[in-house]
């Protein structure tokens, strides 16, 4: 098709039409890149391919692509030898893979109907392994389970022994009737990563302890008695253990995405693929579009 058939057929804009109705941005870039079939045995295919999901839809229902984002960058980042990919890039592969497994999936039963869109999956198998653990490391919000290793579940179950011993002293003092006159306010919080108690400023010396910070009023003082300074030295050092870990594992589940970008690739290509035909039906449908005789001659 020349550039003026194309305009005067609005070609452009109908692929504009079809990338909308994607769910994926690899579908959409897809649809873009249209051009017209070179044969008519080419778009005898083509037709024959919707014609194929069309009937699938009716057995199967739509193929499951929504949730696949542009994750491309983090894979060829995850690859170089070395490499650490930050929690939200994780979380967009921990959904993506997740889209490609059911979209695998989805095509292994298409071949199962004996669809001709089966064979579309032929050499894919779902990354079931890499899957589960990234369900062992992530939780719902991005946060890092105590389940990634036993390493961290041991550190983590540590630091809330120590917080909690922090927490008894500090709670014994405020209800101490020797310091109620001097305690600004009844409640702990943190400075500098310390655990302190308020204390009024003008009873600065009443209580042994290292000042953190003061209020804006200038009327308290937060202060980290001595008797939890060894306690909160090692509530940091845990912490400092934790993050330790957590970038460990990271590290290590970088590594093995890295492994596994190739066949995940190739796994993003079948959802375009799909994704992609999947739009074709969609609009055809919504414009009440029937199959075309394509003529030999």
């Amino acid at each position: 098709m020349d550039r003026h058939a194309a305009r005067v057929l609005d070609f452009t804009r109908f692929l504009d039409l079809l990338a909308s109705e994607a769910k994926t941005p690899q579908g959409g870039a897809l649809l873009l890149a249209l051009a017209p079939a070179p044969s008519p045995e080419a778009a005898r295919e083509r037709l024959d391919e919707t014609d194929s999901l069309i009937k699938l839809v009716d057995t199967l229902g739509w193929p499951p692509v929504d949730g696949l984002g542009l994750v491309e960058g983090h894979l060829s980042r995850a690859e170089v030898p070395g490499a650490c990919l930050e929690v939200e890039a994780m979380v967009e592969l921990k959904e993506a893979i997740g889209v490609c497994t059911r979209a695998v999936e989805y095509v292994e039963d298409a071949k199962s109907e004996g669809s001709p869109i089966g064979a579309w999956g032929e050499g894919l198998t779902p990354l079931y392994d890499l899957q589960s653990q990234f369900a062992r490391t992530f939780g719902p919000r991005g946060e890092i389970l105590d389940s990634a290793s036993p390493e961290l579940y041991r550190i983590r179950g540590e630091l809330k022994e120590l917080r909690a011993k922090v927490l008894r002293i500090l709670q014994r003092i405020l209800r101490d009737t020797e310091y109620e006159h001097v305690v600004q306010d009844d409640f702990i919080t943190q400075r500098s990563n310390r655990y302190v108690v308020p204390l009024r400023t003008d009873f600065r010396g009443y209580m042994g302890g290292i000042v953190h910070d003061r209020s804006n009023t200038g009327q308290t003082l937060f202060v980290e008695p001595m008797e939890v300074v060894e306690t909160n030295n090692k509530v940091n050092e845990a912490k400092e253990e934790e993050f330790a870990e957590i970038r460990r594992i990271l590290a290590a589940l970088t590594a093995r995405i890295g492994a596994s970008a190739p066949a995940m690739l190739s796994q993003i290509v079948l959802v375009a693929r799909v994704d992609a035909l999947c739009a074709k039906v969609r609009v055809g449908q919504r414009l009440g579009s029937v199959r075309p005789v394509i003529a030999k001659e």
